[in-house]
């Protein structure tokens, strides 16, 4: 023990090829955070909320995490991706409502059960799965039960039910990954063929579109994204190549540079594969938690609980090909530079910086948009790109 605690310093213990210590990774992230990344105001104890609840014959995880005491406290809306429950994302979760947000998530269960069925080559089944869910006619369907979640919710806040009746829907961000961030671009102001629900007595001020899928083939890319007027954040990596074959890193800051100006910010991390942006510690797969009883613990193995892995695009050989979404000369928003060998060590460390990068600046974002700190404000130019460095880059316009 004495050993593993030395050799934390340099990463060792946290990072190494085997089991994720999610306590010394959390004591990573706080460490990096402390070198010039954002940190709230005021630090919130939690209460958190997990249940089935019906629209029709729809099953939906809901999940509520929100802070202590009476509030009223911001919403964030938390939509997950495909293969995800409502417990889902800790990481983004926890920090956000430890930040003084409450944070409402949910997901029809037979999109949290999208990749059960997938047989001994789910590359190929995936694919076909990934086709269906991002389809219209299934972003219909999730935006309709959306709807009836936030009415139901709506309802229990004024109820005065705790901890709903802590909620100020009033002030409203709507965040998702992956299927959830498909979700979230149309209520930022996406133009689709869908039918968007009327949110009844919700104000939504901003949209966190952590890994936004683009789909080229559905056109008009140009003109799609020209009626997202609300502050956004989207949030992806050079690697950020989905395992559908619908979007690619290319394609995904086509929603920043197409959307009009004003309140809009670009993450883009270096090397950071999909996956890095569900919310989980690297080696805990959010496609393989426990359905009944909520997430895996951070650090555990998909083989742990016998569910269905995906094909894992989080390397685990010891090199990794360098440059962006453009190829390995670079290009827009891209990194030029060829192949760079990497040890899995080095992978392990720089994904914890990451994870720490993607809390701060959705952190942030938050603050400056719901509390309108001018200090997140502040943040979010000059010290975050410093703070950054060689991680990433977080643009403005």
């Amino acid at each position: 023990m004495a050993t593993c605690l030395y050799l934390f310093t340099a990463s060792a213990c946290v990072m190494g090829p085997g089991r994720l210590d999610p306590e010394a990774a959390a004591e990573a992230v706080e460490r990096f955070t402390a070198e010039g990344g954002y940190a709230p105001a005021q630090h919130f104890k939690t209460q958190s909320v997990l249940e089935t609840w019906r629209h029709g014959q729809t099953a939906l995880s809901i999940s509520l995490l929100a802070p202590e005491g009476p509030g009223p406290y911001p919403v964030v809306v938390y939509l997950p991706g495909m293969g995800e429950d409502a417990d889902s994302a800790p990481l983004w979760r926890q920090a956000w409502a430890g930040a003084g947000y409450a944070v409402f998530a949910v997901q029809a269960v037979s999109a949290a059960d999208a990749l059960k069925a997938l047989g001994k080559s789910p590359r190929t089944e995936l694919r076909a799965v990934g086709r269906q869910q991002f389809s219209q006619t299934a972003l219909e369907s999730r935006l309709t039960h959306l709807g009836w979640a936030l009415d139901e919710l709506k309802r229990r806040a004024q109820s005065g039910l705790s901890p709903y009746s802590s909620l100020d829907t009033s002030q409203a961000v709507v965040a998702g990954y992956d299927l959830g961030a498909q979700t979230a671009a149309v209520l930022a102001g996406e133009a689709v063929k869908a039918k968007i629900p009327e949110l009844r007595g919700w104000t939504l001020r901003g949209a966190i579109l952590l890994s936004p899928s683009v789909d080229l083939a559905a056109g008009g890319l140009a003109n799609r994204f020209q009626d997202i007027a609300m502050p956004l954040l989207a949030v992806t990596g050079t690697e950020d190549d989905d395992p559908y074959g619908i979007s690619s890193p290319s394609l995904r800051s086509a929603l920043w540079q197409h959307a009009p100006a004003g309140d809009k910010h670009l993450l883009l991390l270096r090397d950071a594969r999909h996956t890095l942006f569900a919310g989980h510690w690297p080696g805990a797969d959010p496609r393989t938690m426990r359905r009944q009883g909520g997430a895996k613990e951070p650090g555990g193995s998909a083989e742990d609980d016998g569910q269905t892995q995906w094909p894992d695009d989080d390397a685990e050989d010891d090199t990794q090909e360098g440059g962006g979404p453009f190829g390995t000369g670079g290009g827009p928003g891209g990194y030029a530079g060829g192949p760079r060998p990497k040890r899995r060590t080095d992978q392990r460390k720089e994904q914890i910086r990451q994870l720490a990068v993607v809390r701060s600046v959705s952190t942030a974002f938050l603050d400056a948009t719901l509390r309108h700190r001018p200090d997140a404000r502040l943040w979010l130019g000059r010290p975050a790109a410093r703070w950054l460095g060689k991680l990433g880059t977080l643009r403005s316009k």
